[in-house]
């Protein structure tokens, strides 16, 4: 049984494996290029993140990263959704998780999001 999961992003179906415990997810030359033969309704641009994997010498190669799409994860209708608590930043490492998350921004591992998300 294959691990990869069918996902839509940008509206067009593929098929991925996601590392949860990765900070970013890749896709592959082929699969990006599947995706824009079947036009994929998203924008991309250049980044300079270091991406370096467990096993290489030196950064993988990325040439860009997907913005303005929605990814579509298809979910088991039998399992009862659970929402977690809120769970807070203790005090004393307020300002090492600030840091970091200016750093995650800066590195455009993550973006600031001004509106509800659905």
């Amino acid at each position: 049984m294959s691990d990869d999961i069918k996902i839509y992003i940008g509206g067009v179906e593929t098929s991925v494996l996601i590392d949860s415990g990765a900070t970013c997810n890749i896709l592959d030359g082929n699969t990006w290029n599947s995706l824009k033969q079947n036009k994929i309704k998203c924008k991309t641009e250049l980044t300079d993140v270091k991406i370096q994997g467990y096993s290489q010498n030196g950064n993988l190669k990325v040439l860009g990263k997907l913005k303005h799409f929605q990814l579509h994860i298809p979910l088991n209708n039998k399992i009862t959704p659970v929402i977690q608590p809120l769970r807070r930043v203790p005090i004393a490492l307020q300002e090492k998780a600030d840091k970091k998350l200016q750093q995650m921004e800066l590195d455009a591992i993550i973006e600031k999001v001004e509106h509800p998300t659905n």
